[in-house]
């Protein structure tokens, strides 16, 4: 076990905050109790909705149910690269000692979130992004206080992660690790751009949205429902595909935008549209 202890602890250390997170999110302890008002142009206190009607564990866009997914994946990469980790691993005891620092950097941002009131300060800064704040009729949006916080937090997790095997284990430990970390940096990515470029203006990705609705269109045409496709429908700043699919006299429309297209991936759907797929 002596021989093993270092590997050991960097998983336990990667895999702490998460189990933090999955225990916090369980019993509703969470931070981000406030709320933009813009009467007011500032914050105020708030029982968050989106954090304490949500187990967010269970939520794939825009959720952590990805963690887990991380997790399995590294313990499986853990199990099949052992001996080559072990043939790496740092000799230098103040190397090992950096290492156990930048792996534990996100259990220590997780408490400051969630107990010492960084929440406020990472809200504050989604403001100063322009994250939307507030819907059309004034309620808390999403975005900034649910979206955003997830999205910094995939940011941060991922971005320490592979610094500490990349720092313990160079290329090697990269290359052991990189489904797991492709996957996670993948998601944080993802997840990002949506958050910062909302309703699809991320117009790189948005470009594929098109096709999928026509493909969509032409499905439920073949299928034998009414279907009526528009290209461009405005949405603030974007322009979006959208559908409108009529069958047993009942009818539903939706606007599409990339997330809500499978582009990040083929079996997720954005919540923020009544996605159909």
């Amino acid at each position: 076990m002596k021989k093993y202890w270092f590997h050991i602890a960097l998983l336990i250390l990667i895999a702490t905050p998460i189990l933090i997170l999955g225990v916090l999110d369980y019993y509703n302890l969470e931070g981000y109790n406030h709320r933009y008002n813009r009467d007011v142009n500032g914050f105020q206190p708030w029982n968050n909705t989106f954090f304490d009607q949500n187990f967010t564990f269970d939520l794939t866009w825009k959720g952590r149910m990805f963690y887990s997914i991380f997790i399995w994946f590294m313990v499986m990469e853990s199990v099949f690269g052992w001996q080559s980790l072990m043939d790496k691993k740092p000799q230098n005891r103040k190397l090992m000692a950096a290492v156990l620092i930048i792996a534990v950097i996100p259990t220590i941002y997780v408490l400051a979130v969630n107990f010492f009131g960084l929440d406020l300060a990472v809200l504050q800064a989604g403001l100063k992004l322009n994250i939307p704040a507030v819907t059309a009729n004034g309620d808390p949006s999403d975005f900034l206080h649910l979206q955003w916080p997830l999205s910094l937090e995939y940011m941060v997790f991922f971005s320490c992660f592979i610094a500490a095997i990349a720092v313990a284990y160079k290329g090697k430990g990269v290359k052991v690790f990189g489904i797991s970390l492709v996957f996670l940096g993948a998601m944080s990515v993802a997840y990002m751009l949506d958050t910062v470029f909302p309703f699809g203006v991320f117009r790189p990705l948005q470009e594929l949205a098109l096709p999928t609705a026509a493909t969509t269109a032409a499905l439920f045409d073949v299928l034998g429902y009414g279907v009526t496709m528009i290209y461009p429908m405005r949405s603030t700043n974007s322009l979006l595909p959208a559908l409108t699919v009529t069958a047993g006299g009942k009818t539903a429309g939706v606007e599409i935008a990339w997330a809500c297209a499978g582009v990040y991936s083929l079996g997720t759907v954005r919540f923020d549209y009544p996605c159909i797929f």
